[in-house]
C-alpha cells in the first residue's frame, strides 16, 4: 500500500508563554521546541512512524532548517525519492508563541510562492493525500491514478482547494471552510446551523466522502444516515498539529480498509493524545497509545 502524500513542509519553532509579551517589551522563554511542519509533511510522517508505506512530495530548501526536515523523515522511513531540496530556496518557517491560556499565535514566512514544485512522479500510489498546495502536482497525480484513494486538508478556501475538492474520496473540512463557504454561522448552540451547513457542503461535493471537523465537538459524517462523534476530552495543552495528526490517522484507517466509523475513531484519539503535548510533530502519539485508547472512546 503506497500512500502519496502531497504539499507543504515547514520548520516549526514552538515557543511556551505564560502570557503574550506586551507591545515593546521582552519576555524569557524557558522551552524552545523545534521540529518539522505542515499538513501534508506531518501526515507523511505520521504513517512512516505508524510503518506504512509513507511518500512525500514537496519542495524545501537545501539549508539548514530543510535538511534538518530531511534527517526527520529518514529517522522514521518516510520515502523522500520525491523530496524536492532546491540550493534556490529557504525552507518556509514558523514561529508560534503558544499560551498557557490554551491559544496560540503563528507568524509565518513562506518565501515559495515565485517556485513550482517539478519533479515527475514516477509512482502508482493507493492512496494520494492532499493539503491544497502544489495544485498542479496534486491535480496531475490525481489523473494519472483515477483508481487511488483521494483524502484532501481543507481549511484553506481557495479556487484551487475546491477544485480538488470535487475530485477527491475523501473531504476532511475545517469548521472555519464551512462556515465560509456555505456562509452560515457555525453555534454549538444551534445544531441546525451544523447540519445545515453539512447539508451544503453535500450539496456542493456531492461526489466525495465529506467529514466536518468541529473545533471542539468532534465531527460530522456519514455513515448511514449524518453522524456526529463526539471528542476525547483530555487536558489541552496546545492544539499545533492536532489538525495534521487527525488527517494522518484518518488516512492509516482508510488505507488499512478500516470502515470509515474506526478510521474517524483513530484520528479523534491521536489528535487528542497530540492535544496533551507542546508542538506539531513531535506531539504525534505511538499507534499503541491510540489503539490503547480506541476503547475509551463512546
Amino acid at each position: 500500500m503506497k500512500i502519496l502524500c502531497i504539499g507543504s513542509a515547514t520548520y516549526d519553532i514552538n515557543l511556551p508563554v505564560d502570557t503574550y509579551p506586551k507591545e515593546n517589551t521582552s519576555a524569557l522563554i524557558n522551552t524552545k521546541i523545534e521540529c518539522g511542519g505542515g499538513t501534508a509533511s506531518n501526515a507523511a510522517y505520521l504513517l512512516a512512524k505508524w510503518k506504512m508505506n509513507s511518500y512525500f512530495a514537496g519542495l524545501i530548501g537545501r539549508d539548514e532548517n530543510g535538511l534538518k526536515i530531511l534527517k526527520e523523515f529518514n529517522e522514521v522511513g518516510v520515502n523522500t525519492s520525491y523530496l524536492e531540496l532546491n540550493k534556490d530556496v529557504i525552507t518556509p518557517t514558523s514561529m508560534i508563541l503558544i499560551s498557557t491560556a490554551k491559544t496560540r499565535t503563528i507568524l509565518n514566512y513562506n518565501p515559495l510562492n515565485e517556485y513550482k514544485y517539478s519533479m515527475e512522479l514516477d509512482i502508482n500510489p493507493d492512496v494520494i493525500l492532499m493539503d491544497g498546495s502544489e495544485y498542479e502536482t496534486a491535480s496531475k497525480s490525481l489523473d494519472e491514478n483515477i483508481d487511488a484513494i483521494s483524502i484532501l486538508d481543507c481549511r484553506y478556501l481557495t479556487k484551487e482547494v475546491i477544485e480538488l475538492a470535487k475530485r477527491s474520496t475523501y473531504l476532511i473540512i475545517s469548521e472555519h471552510f464551512a462556515s465560509k463557504l456555505a456562509d452560515i454561522k457555525i453555534e454549538y448552540t444551534n445544531p441546525d446551523s451544523i447540519i445545515n451547513a453539512y447539508l451544503y457542503l453535500k450539496k456542493i461535493f456531492k461526489y466525495s466522502n465529506i467529514i466536518l471537523v468541529l473545533d471542539t465537538k468532534g465531527c460530522i459524517y456519514e455513515d448511514d444516515g449524518i453522524k456526529r462523534m463526539p471528542a476525547f476530552k483530555v487536558d489541552t495543552k496546545d492544539i499545533t498539529g492536532s489538525m495534521d495528526i487527525f488527517i494522518g490517522a484518518f488516512t492509516y484507517g482508510i488505507s488499512n480498509g478500516f470502515e470509515i466509523e474506526k478510521s474517524l475513531k483513530y484520528a479523534m484519539v491521536a489528535r487528542a493524545l497530540s492535544l496533551k503535548k507542546f508542538g506539531g510533530r513531535n506531539s504525534i502519539p505511538e499507534l499503541n497509545e491510540v489503539e490503547d485508547n480506541y476503547g475509551a472512546l463512546k
